[in-house]
C-alpha cells in the first residue's frame, strides 16, 4: 500500500526514526513485505480513516518497529489465530500476510507480538536482532592458515 493509496483512504501516515542509523542484518525486501503486510492490515482496519503510526527505536540490543493504528482493535477470542495461515477475517481475505510476517520475523531471529484494545486500535511489535557490532561485542576473526613446508598453501 503506497502513500497515495493511505491518503486516499484518509489515513495519514506518521512516522518517527531515530536520529541514528539502526545497523541489522535481514533482507530487505522480505523485511520491507513484513512491514507492509501489517501496514496493509492497519490501515484496512480504519475504514473511515485514521492516523497510522510507524515507529522505530533501539531497545536493548533489538531494532524494534512499532506500527500501531486507530481502528476496531483485534476481538481477544482471535488474537491468539492471527498468524495461522489462511486465517482472515476479511471477505476476500487470503490469510497469507501476517503469517508470511511472522516466519519473516522468524527467520531473521527476531518476533513479533501484538497489543489490541477493542475500539481504540492495535499496535504490532517487530523485533529484530541488532547487528553484533552495534552492542560492542566483536566479529569473531578468521584463523590464520599455516601450511608445511613444501606444500602448496
Amino acid at each position: 500500500m503506497s502513500a497515495a493509496e493511505l491518503s486516499t483512504h484518509n489515513v495519514q501516515l506518521v512516522s518517527h526514526m531515530p536520529e541514528k542509523p539502526l545497523m541489522v542484518n535481514i533482507d530487505a525486501d522480505l523485511l520491507k513485505q513484513a512491514a507492509l503486510n501489517v501496514i496493509q492490515n492497519g490501515a484496512q482496519s480504519m475504514p473511515e480513516g485514521g492516523t497510522l503510526r510507524v515507529i522505530l527505536e533501539e531497545q536493548r540490543k533489538f531494532a524494534v518497529l512499532r506500527i500501531a493504528d486507530e481502528g476496531s482493535g483485534i476481538p481477544e477470542d482471535i488474537k491468539g489465530k492471527i498468524f495461522d495461515l489462511y486465517f482472515t477475517t476479511k471477505t476476500g481475505g487470503s490469510g497469507i500476510g501476517l503469517a508470511m510476517t511472522y516466519r519473516i520475523l522468524q527467520l531473521h531471529y527476531g518476533s513479533i507480538e501484538v497489543q489490541s484494545r477493542p475500539e481504540r486500535g492495535t499496535e504490532f511489535l517487530l523485533r529484530i536482532p541488532l547487528a553484533a557490532a552495534e552492542w560492542g561485542r566483536r566479529h569473531l576473526q578468521p584463523a590464520s592458515v599455516q601450511t608445511e613446508e613444501g606444500l602448496p598453501g
